[in-house]
């Protein structure tokens, strides 16, 4: 009797189901593939949605951070502007209602190379598609699918000769400023008379939104025009595969058809403004036209934000001329308010005048020169001989400052130095604190708050030559920086046959003085305050 190999047995036993369930798999595969013939294909438009729309993980890890610059509009006035990035997702119903264009939806068979198939365009309307008919392809082929759109109803011109790795739209900014994209690279349709097949559309904006929010307080903005945003190119090429865009050129410069004129005014004026640029650092600059209460000013920035294509931000543009303006009271009990300028003469003007730093050092004068010798911490070794004519004796002469606007006074048209008058009421009706986050030798960083709209940096002053009593060592260094806040005042003192300048002095114990001091020694910062 033939023994049974049982071992043999078990393995014919696990093999048989094996090949059973395969056989069962591609016969269901089979039956199961996307079926071929003509393929209806309609599409489901979901909206719109820039890069930070879209909820993800790093969503909480998005920079909120502000990129902050200021804007003279007169010494003493400014305007302060923030750029934010936006982050707070839209809601989706509000994006399918908010869009009305048409919508092009275009096939590339990606067995055949990537060849164009088929287009259609789609009728927009509240974000429902109100016009189009379904697009017909092949069933059981792989399609790419690309679909874009604009703000207006002229899209960019589509070649049907080239492929899709070698599609690019002529972009022009002044023909449809927002640029939207879509892409799914592996969509197989059924085919069948009875089937249809949905296409799920979320467009993609490929530009930046800039929304720039113009606030006053008091004062009414009668108009804005020739508002400017850059970098932002007119022409373009965008690329289907790589979603991006190539050969951008020509600046826009003002932007057409963006404007705002009503004879009532409004203390709050939004503009949404699509800029075809990028700025990876901050490149980004703004400017405009704004007529408030009657007065046209011309603003624009430094290069102080970043653009990132596919976002929004937000630039918030203050002109709080009042709240924020610079000044202090000269009479008692507060009363007496003065504009005095927000910054040192030919200090840089791009940040808060009430923060020090090094930019706000302004440059240093001696006594009745219209011209500056040396600006911040650079040309520390200068030595000038120049110095006002007030020293001179026996002439009577003192030079062009004195207690009124001269021919050498250095400050804007409507602004002076300040006086020995000025100085002794500014320090006697204020407060007066310390600022800044650094004190000591050399610090930028250190400055005093006289009342509550005035900073004076503590910018010490520039030691020069003056005979023998002076140490040749220290003959044009700088002296007190981050002490003491030096200031000329415009007012001459008599003495005998000899003139001498006034001199006022903020020490780091908040003390002060306001005097006579020898005009050939020291070069001072110069504040200007707003004539009578």
């Amino acid at each position: 009797m033939k023994k049974l190999n049982f071992r043999k047995m078990l393995g014919l036993a696990i093999i048989f189901p094996f090949l059973w369930i395969t056989s069962c798999n591609k016969k269901e595969k089979d039956e199961h593939s996307v079926p071929g013939g003509t393929a209806a294909v309609k599409i489901n438009f979901m909206g719109d949605a820039y890069d930070e729309d879209t909820p993800d993980t790093k969503a909480s890890a998005r920079s909120t951070k502000a990129e902050k610059t200021t804007v003279m509009i007169d010494p003493s006035n400014y305007i302060s502007i923030e750029a934010v990035p936006t982050i707070a997702p839209k809601a989706r119903a509000a994006d399918r209602a908010a869009f009305t264009g048409v919508l092009r939806v275009v096939a590339y068979d990606n067995s055949d190379g990537g060849k164009y198939k088929a287009h259609k365009d789609y009728m927009i309307m509240n974000g429902v598609p109100v016009a189009g008919d379904n697009l017909l392809l092949d069933g059981g082929v792989s399609y790419t699918m690309v679909a874009y759109a604009n703000e207006v109803s002229m899209l960019p011109i589509l070649s049907t000769t080239t492929t899709f790795d070698a599609t690019n739209l002529s972009y022009d900014y002044n023909e449809g400023k927002d640029l939207m994209y879509f892409i799914n690279t592996n969509f197989v349709p059924e085919g069948g008379a009875d089937k249809i097949n949905i296409l799920n559309i979320l467009l993609k904006h490929k530009v930046a939104l800039i929304t720039a929010n113009l606030n006053t307080k008091g004062e009414l903005i009668k108009s804005v025009k020739d508002i400017i945003i850059s970098p932002n190119d007119r022409h373009g090429k965008f690329s289907f595969k790589s979603g991006s865009f190539t050969e951008t050129n020509t600046p826009v410069g003002a932007i057409p058809g963006l404007s705002y004129s009503n004879a009532t005014g409004s203390t709050n004026v939004p503009f949404p403004i699509f800029v075809n640029g990028e700025a990876t650092t901050p490149e980004g600059k703004f400017g405009a036209t704004i007529n408030i209460d009657g007065t046209e000013r011309t603003i624009i920035t430094e290069a102080f934000f970043t653009i990132t294509r596919g976002k929004k931000k937000n630039l918030n543009i203050n002109f709080n001329m009042t709240a924020d303006g610079c000044g202090a009271y000269f009479g008692p009990n507060k009363t007496v308010w003065r504009e005095v300028a927000c910054y040192n003469m030919f200090a840089v003007e791009n940040r808060s005048p009430f923060v020090p730093h090094v930019d706000l050092q302004g440059a240093k004068f001696k006594w009745g020169n219209s011209v500056s010798i040396g600006e911040s911490s650079g040309m520390k070794n200068k030595n000038d001989n120049t110095n006002g004519s007030i020293h001179q004796t026996g002439g009577g002469v003192k030079s062009g400052w004195n207690d009124t606007k001269g021919t050498q006074d250095p400050c804007p048209t409507g602004y002076q130095v300040m006086t020995m008058a000025d100085f002794n009421n500014l320090f006697q009706y204020n407060a007066i604190s310390e600022t800044g986050n650094t004190w000591g030798p050399n610090s930028f960083e250190a400055g005093f708050m006289v009342g509550e709209k005035l900073m004076l940096p503590a910018a010490g002053f520039r030691e020069f030559k003056a005979g023998g009593g002076v140490n040749s060592m220290d003959v044009g260094n700088i002296k007190d920086r981050g002490v003491q806040a030096w200031y000329w005042a415009g007012t001459p003192y008599s003495l005998g046959t000899s003139y001498y300048g006034i001199m006022a002095n903020i020490r780091q114990n908040k003390t002060f003085w306001v005097s006579a001091t020898r005009t050939d020694i020291k070069s001072t910062p110069i504040r200007c305050i707003k004539m009578k």
